[in-house]
């Protein structure tokens, strides 16, 4: 019998930050599925239903032992409504079942050409590209074109199709082969094919891969509210862009062979996101583009910068900007950088610089990336109400956390002491895996109405032994995303604690 230390051998890269204690119930997914590796599908739900928080995480794994349909247990009437299957289906074994008629959507990954009837959700390997010319049934709403696909698409779309998505390789001639029926269309990096009058107007959001750069003049539907273009996209959006469409994104050289008064982005926009990359551009360069943009689109609020932006921002660069979100690879000083008028600001994964000084007092809402471990001792502006800290966070917090923050979060690796050091402000607090059970039962104030804990610390937590309510949180910690226990009271998603008072 292969033992669990065997092998946690072959997952040695992945645990090694978790070495100091493997517990079973906190290891990451990307061990689980190594485990997975040596396990029958019978015997992984069996480990997975060991604890809460593992349980949850049964439906991320795919399984493929054969089971007949008939034995899926009758209890099970009214829960199942997504049924997912790959290639060969009887659709009247489906048909037969109890519960057949609470199934909502039927998910299919083909290989073939071979679709059956009524899936509504269908998706095609990586390694398909043949004709599908009438091959797709009209009860699909969601279609998946894998990498390789490659095929003139005349009469292959139904008019049932909401959502549609290609693949990498994908170039093809789309004109009057596209139905009216889809609202969510995605181009795969290689599509570079001219649009005018291509597209329905029924689109929603619209987005393109790398390769696109054709003219978009009278092309983009006035239905278009999310408008994403690829890396290579270089045409001029002046007078281009319908009124619709409220978010933008702009890839890595837009901008590099256009004159300023090309690049105005209408009234409508707020949002905007650059997916910039600093070997694409002289960072002199880049910092006029963005300038020049904010200058003549005034109305842009929220910014949000790629995973592979890394460059040095300036302060004066907007004065309409209240929300800022750096990307995963940020980690410059922000000395200098961050306009007064920010009210919420968001860094991504690898920052780690000190922000003494440099947060403006304009900030409420303040989150911290995984990797930011600086002091923050007089660092936060006394405006910040809501304070996020994440995975690696470990610092002393006396005298550091500003008096009138009402959210306040601390991640996995936190172990500092917490009494006397909470604001009495604080009224939701959220507490991770490596906090001392002592310190949390010792430090908090009764001011906190909610204190919320990951699911992994029922063991070792009371809620009956704290004045407040207990919660049980897994998202906010990035183990996953999801409400848990659906019939535990205490057990709620992040976004349903942000809504208590």
């Amino acid at each position: 019998m292969i033992q669990l230390e065997d092998i946690l051998k072959n997952a040695k890269q992945v645990i090694e930050p978790y070495t100091e204690k493997i517990v079973i119930q906190q290891l990451p997914v990307d061990v689980l599925a190594i485990i997975k590796i040596y396990l029958s599908d019978k015997d992984m739900i069996r480990l997975l239903s060991t604890y809460q928080i593992m349980n949850t995480l049964k439906i991320r794994f795919a399984y493929n032992d054969q089971i007949h349909l008939q034995k899926i247990p009758m209890q099970m009437d009214g829960k199942i409504q997504d049924v997912y299957f790959v290639n060969d289906i009887k659709m009247d074994d489906l048909i037969t079942l109890p519960y057949y008629k609470n199934i909502k959507n039927i998910h299919y990954h083909s290989k073939s050409t071979s679709i059956p009837c009524m899936v509504t959700h269908l998706s095609f390997s990586d390694e398909f590209n043949k004709s599908l010319k009438n091959k797709i049934p009209t009860s699909v709403t969601h279609l998946t074109f894998g990498d390789k696909y490659d095929q003139p698409i005349r009469d292959t779309i139904p008019h049932s199709v909401l959502y549609l998505k290609f693949g990498y390789d994908f170039n093809q001639a789309i004109k009057n082969n596209l139905p009216s029926s889809i609202t969510h269309l995605k181009f795969g990096c290689k599509f570079n094919q001219p649009i005018k009058n291509s597209l329905p107007g029924s689109i929603l959001y619209l987005t393109f891969g790398d390769r696109f750069d054709q003219p978009i003049r009278d092309s983009i539907p006035p239905s278009v509210t999310h408008l994403k273009f690829g890396s290579l996209f270089d045409h001029p959006l002046t007078g281009n862009i319908p009124k619709s469409v409220t978010h933008i994104t702009l890839g890595e050289y837009f901008g590099a062979e256009l004159y300023p008064k090309d690049c105005k982005i209408p009234n409508n926009v707020y949002h905007l996101t650059i997916e910039d990359d600093e070997n694409a551009r002289d960072q002199d360069d880049f910092y006029e583009e963005i300038k020049n943009i904010f200058d003549l689109s005034p109305s842009i609020t929220h910014l949000v910068f790629g995973d592979k932006f890394n460059m040095r921002i300036q302060k004066n660069m907007s004065s309409s900007l209240t929300h800022l979100t750096f990307g995963t690879w940020f980690n410059r000083s922000i000395k200098n950088s961050i306009p007064d008028s920010v009210t919420h600001l968001t860094f991504g994964s690898n920052f780690d610089k000190p922000i003494k000084n440099n947060i403006p007092s304009s900030v409420t809402h303040l989150t911290m990336g995984t990797y930011f471990n600086q002091p923050i001792k007089n660092a936060i502006p006394s405006s910040v109400t809501r304070l996020f800290f994440a995975s690696v966070f470990n610092q002393p917090i006396y005298n550091s956390i500003p008096p009138f923050v009402k959210h306040l979060s601390f991640g996995y690796k936190f172990n500092q002491e917490i009494k006397g050091n909470i604001p009495s402000s604080v009224t939701h607090l959220y507490l991770a895996d490596k906090m001392n059970k002592y310190f949390i039962a010792d430090g908090i104030p009764n001011t906190v109405k909610y204190l919320i804990l990951p699911s992994s610390r029922k063991n070792d937590i009371n809620p009956n032994d704290f004045s407040m309510r207990v919660i049980w949180c897994d998202d906010f910690c990035n183990y996953r995303s999801g409400r848990g226990d659906s019939n535990d009271s205490n057990y709620l998603s992040y976004s349903e604690i942000l809504k208590l008072e």
